[in-house]
Parts: structure tokens; sequence; C-alpha cells
């Protein structure tokens, strides 16, 4: 408990709590590390409180201190925290055995992810190749107008919860394919709801094409989305509408584990 005494030397414990996860939320991919007056200044707090929270929290592994730089990154303990609850969640579980049978199937990496803070947050991922399937606990996120799951998941908001994730952010043109505009996104999320799947045609690596469908709940909420990844963009027409068809019918079987009826 000597940690929480020091954190809550001269604030109430809830405040001090909130404070440090309000730290931990500074850190992410476009902002891997802070100096303690980044930390101050974004945060709106003194110096002086900043860096009794980053003792307790590097103490504690949650942070790190970068050797003779001044900057703070995350430590390993919310990897390990990650990890747990990654590998609890149901839609994990319940997706990977159907994700197995989809990239035996077809020959290709198969996922599984859903929208968390605004970015496609992958939950699975399973190699095509099965010497390679080691299952590690993925957590990789991407911003969701860039791949096709992003473009199921985003599908499945109003148009105006769409335009507010990229109030403040910039859509990435990470190839020349990518989509840049909001109208050019709303389009392509009106072709997603109405074809029932989405295509990631070179949008975030040139050469690859992904396939996406949406797994949905009881209610008929889509909760996820699964891919094919790696699909060659020289793949025939035939052989492309064999990949759409086979993550549609997965999608399928995934939903009804979720008590989907359609």
């Amino acid at each position: 408990m000597a940690q929480v005494a020091r954190m809550t030397a001269q604030v109430a414990p809830g405040q001090s709590i909130g404070r440090a996860l309000r730290l931990l939320a500074c850190f992410n991919e476009a902002h891997p590390s802070h100096t303690l007056s980044e930390l101050s200044r974004q945060l709106e707090l003194a110096p002086s409180t900043v860096s009794r929270l980053l003792s307790v929290l590097e103490e504690y592994g949650y942070v790190r201190r970068s050797n003779g730089h001044g900057h703070y990154t995350l430590g390993l303990a919310p990897i390990a925290l990650a990890s747990v609850a990654i590998s609890q969640s149901d839609l994990r579980r319940q997706s990977l055995p159907f994700l197995e049978m989809l990239a035996d199937t077809s020959h290709y990496n198969a996922n599984v992810a859903v929208l968390y803070e605004g970015d496609v947050l992958y939950l699975a991922r399973v190699p095509a190749a099965k010497e390679l399937r080691v299952y590690a606990i993925t957590g990789t996120r991407n911003a969701p107008h860039s791949t096709a799951v992003g473009k199921i998941l985003l599908a499945a908001l109003p148009e105006e919860a769409v335009g507010a994730l990229y109030t403040d952010r910039p859509m990435e043109a990470l190839t020349p394919r990518t989509i840049t505009t909001m109208d050019a996104l709303l389009a392509e999320l009106a072709c997603v709801r109405a074809q029932g799947y989405a295509v990631d045609d070179e949008e975030f690596a040139t050469g690859r094409r992904c396939i996406a469908a949406p797994v949905r709940d009881e209610s008929g909420q889509t909760i996820a989305a699964i891919s094919l990844s790696s699909v060659p963009a020289s793949l025939p027409a035939e052989g492309f509408a064999h990949a759409v068809r086979l993550v549609e019918q997965f999608a399928t079987h995934i939903s009804r584990t979720f008590g989907a009826t359609g």
C-alpha cells in the first residue's frame, strides 16, 4: 500500500487514480514518449504532481525512463495486462477455431478485430502457414479508414459518429489508393452496407488486398469484423469472389455463436 500512500498524500484516492490513468493514456502510437514537462502541460498538472505519479508508475513497471534523454515511455506492465484482457475476450476465444478453418481453407491470413477508441484493434491473427501459428496476443491498432475491417466497423456507425472520429485526426495516406477525404469514406461505407462486405484494395499496402465481413450479435449489431489479409492484388476475379464468399460464410458462423440468427 506504500504506493497508494504516496499518490494520495495531497489528493483524494479517486483523483490520484484518475490522474495516473490519464497520464498513461497520454502514451500512444503517435506519441510513444513524453518528457515530464510535456506531461505536465498536457495534463494541466504541476510538474511536482506529475513527478510523483511517474515515480510510482515507474516503480511498478507501468512507465520507464529512457536513459539520458529525460523521456518516459510505457513499461512492460501494461503489456501484461493487455495480454490478459485480450486472451480473456469472448470474441477472441469464440473466433479462433473459425479463423483457423478460414485460414486453412483460403490459404490466407485470417483476423478478427474490433473498434476501440477510434482505432481498429486486432484481437487475433491466424497465419495461413500452420508452422507460424504461435497465437501471440496481438493488440495491434490501425486507423480504420485504410483497412477492410475498419470499413466494416465504421459502416455500423451513424455518419455523424464517423465524422467525429476524424475531427482531430487526418486520414493518413498509406498508399496512393488510400481514402483520404470524408466524402470518399462515407461513399465507400455506403457501398459496404449495400454489399455486406468490405475490401481494402491496396489501400493499406501496395500489392495486397484484404476482405472483411461483420460479426453480429443476437440483436443484429456489428460487434467485430473478420478478414482475410495479404490477398494478392493480382488474384483473378473468380478467386477473389471465392475469398469473399468464404469470409462471409465464416462471419455468419461466428455470428451464430453470439446469438445472431441471420
